[in-house]
């Protein structure tokens, strides 16, 4: 499945992927059955993503190491082995919700603010403290991760396939003036490698779980390298905090209390945030005041916050500029899908924006037409020629299937007083039928039945003005829909205009007619106006 699910990538200069499916398992076999990959794989080169804080400080910028696809497939599967058996056997602590199928972000959200509810309600207290680690990923000694997979028993094999993968491991970083020299990787987990994830989350289990203990509640809170302790008086929080520096010192990792975060919560009277200082390394950390918020998982935390609405004209912004770049219509829409949606979805989801800030967007319908497929294809207005050519295609098709048994008497004009356009009359001696083509759109069959029902209705007053000259008339629909289907009922007429033969081509030749002029009206629409 990894294979598949990645087979549009671009192969590199391993051009694996040139290969199929059976080559590339069998090589993957080789690399298991030798418990070690390619040199190449090894190499890789590292963007730097820009996160906030300063642009000048090296610690604003997250590396993120581009891979060769051969090795990201490879690195796929060993991910997806390994996440089955830490689901399977509950390996990893049940705080832990990082790069695991779980919705970890809303889950801890949902926590957070259960306990500050808690202690509001209860005239209680609530300890939290927003840690970050300085360089997380890529302070982890090798050894961690090796001695880490193999405590959790992935096996001898797993443990030296992981240990080959960072053997000599370098990387170029790409720069404004071109990519520099490989750079030996002594330490660190590559970030975008799918492997990475699961192995940092194994390094860093055993202190999350010193904090969580046995105990029911939750002590912590951990997606991936964010760890928020929880605690009820400001002692238990500084303890853990204390802790966490102990056991996460012995892995190479240490707190950066500059970026760190508290938060003292009490019901007791007056209700609100105290100034409790907590220290990390003996160096205090900032205190999350009332009327601030410090952003948790995407998510505005605190006392009282005051919301500024600019989440929301973020997105407009975003959005606006999208709609207004020079990508193609499909384009826009995706990177609307991919990015924009994404951002409003998880605002709306975790409560920071309300409902009175989206209101002006419910106005919308009053004034916003629908321009869904059935619109296009049978009711835009700025598509009317087309569907109008469209209907008189299949029309043609009718009339020269009758000339032989039937004589046209009148083509798309009006009988008597009725004001009704006929699409054609067709005369046999002493029988008049009264032909019509119906070209809906298919909401399932029902939509064809009522199609026929409603043509037959509409035209029943030309059968009383025909009955003056002709001693049997009938209405007869022709109904074809927009997306190609053919209403069996129509066979019942049409046997009587041509052979069964001539039918059945006819009936091709009407369908195709109308899925290509149909594709013509979607691709016109599509395309918008022509200048």
């Amino acid at each position: 499945m990894s294979l598949l699910n990645r087979a549009d990538k671009q192969d590199g200069p391993d051009a694996l992927l040139k290969l199929t499916e059976f080559y590339q398992a069998a090589a993957f076999n080789i690399c298991l059955q030798y418990r070690a990959i390619p040199d190449s794989w090894r190499q890789s080169r590292t963007i730097l993503v820009p996160k906030k804080g300063d642009p000048a400080e090296i610690t604003s910028w997250r590396p993120i190491s581009l891979l060769r696809t051969a090795s990201k497939l490879f690195s796929g599967v060993l991910a997806a082995r390994l996440q089955a058996r830490l689901l399977e056997y509950d390996v990893l602590s049940r705080t832990q919700k990082g790069f695991l199928p779980y919705d970890g972000v809303f889950e801890h959200n949902y926590v957070l603010q259960r306990r500050m509810d808690e202690a509001r309600t209860t005239s209680g207290d609530l300890c939290a403290a927003f840690l970050d680690f300085s360089n997380a990923f890529g302070c982890v000694p090798h050894n961690a991760i090796v001695d880490a997979v193999r405590g959790v028993g992935a096996g001898e094999a797993f443990a030296e396939l992981v240990q080959d993968m960072y053997y000599e491991s370098s990387s170029s970083v790409v720069t404004n003036d071109g990519c520099t020299d490989p750079i030996p990787m002594r330490c660190g987990i590559r970030q975008g490698c799918p492997l990475s994830g699961l192995l940092f989350n194994l390094v860093v289990d055993p202190v999350i779980r010193k904090v969580q203990g046995t105990t029911a509640d939750h002590c912590i809170l951990a997606y991936a390298d964010d760890l928020t302790p929880l605690a009820r008086d400001p002692a238990s929080l500084q303890a853990s905090i204390n802790l966490i520096e102990e056991e996460a010192g012995r892995l190479g990792l240490s707190l950066n209390a500059a970026k760190c975060r508290s938060l003292h919560l009490s019901g007791c009277s007056p209700v609100g945030l105290r100034g409790s200082q907590f220290l990390v390394n003996g160096t205090p950390i900032p205190v999350i005041r009332d009327f601030e918020a410090f952003a948790y998982l995407g998510r505005p935390v605190g006392f009282n916050i005051l919301q500024d609405g600019s989440d929301v004209d973020a997105a407009i912004q975003l959005g606006t500029r999208i709609l207004g770049s020079m990508l193609a219509p499909w384009q826009r829409l995706d990177a609307i899908k991919t990015f924009l949606y994404p951002a409003l979805h998880h605002l709306m989801r975790t409560g920071t924006v309300g409902k009175t800030d989206v209101a002006a967007t419910n106005g919308a319908g009053v004034w916003l037409r629908q321009r869904d497929l059935p619109h296009v294809l049978n009711h835009c207005m700025r598509q009317s020629q087309a569907i109008t050519q469209r209907h008189n295609n299949v029309v043609e098709r009718v009339k020269k299937a009758s000339a032989g048994r039937f004589t046209l008497v009148s083509e798309n004009a009006a009988v008597g007083d009725t004001q009704l356009q006929l699409d054609l009359v067709l005369v046999r001696g002493e029988e008049a039928v009264v032909v019509d083509v119906c070209i809906p759109f298919e909401n399932r069959k029902e939509a064809l039945v009522q199609a026929r029902r409603t043509k037959e209705e509409k035209y029943r007053p030309a059968i009383d003005h025909l009955r003056r000259r002709y001693q049997r008339v009938t209405v007869e629909a022709v109904v074809v829909g927009a997306l190609g289907s053919w209403d069996p009922a129509n066979d019942r007429f049409l046997k009587k205009l041509c052979s069964r033969s001539y039918l059945k081509r006819m009936k091709q030749m009407a369908t195709s007619d109308t899925i290509r002029a149909s594709r013509d009206i979607y691709a016109a629409h599509i395309a918008g106006p022509t200048r």
